[in-house]
């Protein structure tokens, strides 16, 4: 997804001998305020994919 800004050196990669690539499995975060309102939309998309990341 961004190699191009790697060989480009817009980016630079950090501790690339610990990422184990190809990695089956990626992190993934919702972060969001739990005391504040969260649109339906996206109530209803963490709905549906927390059962799916679960391990």
């Amino acid at each position: 997804m961004c190699r191009d800004d790697i060989n480009q050196h817009r980016l630079t990669e950090v501790l690339p001998a610990q990422i184990a690539s190809p990695n089956r499995r990626e992190s993934v975060n919702a972060v969001f305020y739990k005391n504040s309102a969260v649109s339906s939309r996206i109530s209803a998309f963490l709905d549906f994919i927390q059962p799916r990341l679960t391990l």
